[in-house]
This record gives C-alpha cells, sequence and structure tokens, in this order.
C-alpha cells in the first residue's frame, strides 16, 4: 500500500490517477527490480519521487545544455520504476 501512495499521491495528483487513467508505474517491472522485496519497492520509489521533483526543479531554472542532461537522468531513473511514459517526455 504504500508503495501505492508514493506512486500516486502527489500535490498534483491527489486523485490517484493519471490523465490517461493509466497507472504512472509498471509495478510487474518494479517488482522485477526490486526482486519482490517490499521495502526495496518503496526506497526505489521514494527515491525516485525526490529525484523527479529535483530534476523538475533543475529544469526549470537551467539553460538547454543542462536540461538535457537533467531529463537524461530522469530518463534513466523512470525507466527504473517502470514509468515508462515519464522517461518518454524525458
Amino acid at each position: 500500500m504504500s508503495a501505492l501512495k508514493i506512486a500516486f499521491e502527489t500535490p498534483e495528483n491527489p486523485a490517484n490517477s493519471s490523465a490517461a487513467g493509466r497507472p504512472p508505474i509498471d509495478f510487474a517491472q518494479l517488482t522485477k527490480q526490486t526482486m519482490g522485496d517490499k521495502d526495496l519497492e518503496i526506497e526505489v520509489l521514494q527515491l525516485f519521487a525526490r529525484l523527479a521533483r529535483q530534476t523538475i526543479a533543475e529544469i526549470h531554472d537551467a539553460e538547454a545544455e543542462a536540461c538535457g542532461q537533467s531529463g537524461h537522468r530522469l530518463k534513466g531513473a523512470a525507466l527504473a520504476v517502470g514509468a515508462a511514459r515519464v522517461a518518454e517526455a524525458a
């Protein structure tokens, strides 16, 4: 349940859904990445959420080259947790 809260509950998204109606995280992929360790899933999602917020702030304040680097870092992190749509956008 905690992993679901981390993945879906954000200040901008309190209703636990995405605009497209699909979950933002592929939990099957996340479970595979963490070998089914639920505590590790929570830790990985917390790290991803923190990195995503930090990256958005960096992109907001950065020049084009720095934005590209931040986007690349976000893409890798998104792929690691199964957030394919975030990775595509990054």
